[in-house]
């Protein structure tokens, strides 16, 4: 059963003040402390442990003196070297950390109450479906995947059958994204590692550089990778 909330913040997207991140997802200092106490002391009523996942400068500069209700801070993510627009593999490093069953959760995303053991005790917990119903979406993934074909194909097995357009789901919303089933999670981790190392090398050769490639090489990656595998 999940009894652990995992967190993860790297430092490099912030620090650069990525497009996506103008202030660590947030547009002020005040918002981002503010979901950040909010969404941590929630998870700490509602699960056994808390786990932080970030480098030495987000710890001493941003987090130390928030004074959240971590049970454990793990400071692993100094080396990690990615461009930013892959921001989201710091969650992918600090899934590699974890060895029991975990839900991570993103610093803008709130459980309410404590979750019921039927979902606690799933191998997959996703926040949601994204899919179909949503034109935006659907316009959203198509063109990532048109993208994928042209620039990166062949470099992923999963992504490279992803044929979207004959698919009512497209991905799974990672906001929320954890279970019991920490040998496939860290498969996915892995993978996703794997996807953002080759997008960085390709953009030193064929200029090519979409910073909304983060939620294919997340979002896309675990829907596909859950479908080829279960």
């Amino acid at each position: 059963m999940i009894e652990t909330a995992l967190y993860s913040f790297w430092s490099k997207p912030y620090l650069e003040k990525n497009a996506f991140k103008t202030f660590a997802e947030f547009n002020t200092e005040y918002d981002f402390v503010l979901s950040w106490s909010m969404s941590v002391k929630l998870a700490k009523q509602n699960f056994k442990k808390v786990v932080f996942v970030t480098d030495t400068w987000a710890w001493e500069n941003l987090f130390k003196k928030l004074n959240l209700p971590f049970d454990e801070v793990k400071l692993s993510l100094d080396n990690i070297n990615h461009s930013t627009d892959i921001w989201s593999v710091s969650k992918a490093y600090a899934i590699l950390e974890m060895d029991a069953p975990f839900l991570h959760i993103d610093s803008d995303a709130y459980l309410w109450k404590e979750l019921p053991n039927r979902i606690l005790n799933k191998p997959i917990v996703v926040q949601d479906d994204e899919g179909i119903v949503d034109r935006n979406q659907y316009t959203l993934y198509l063109g990532l995947e048109w993208d994928y074909n042209l620039y990166l194909k062949g470099f992923n097995k999963y992504l490279d059958k992803s044929d979207l357009k004959n698919r009512d789901i497209f991905a799974y919303n990672c906001g929320v994204v954890g279970g019991t089933d920490v040998e496939f999670l860290k498969k996915w981790a892995t993978e996703m590692i794997d996807v953002a190392n080759m997008y960085d090398k390709l953009k030193t050769t064929a200029n090519y550089r979409n910073g909304y490639i983060v939620v294919w090489v997340e979002q896309s990656l675990l829907m596909l990778m859950r479908k080829t595998i279960w």
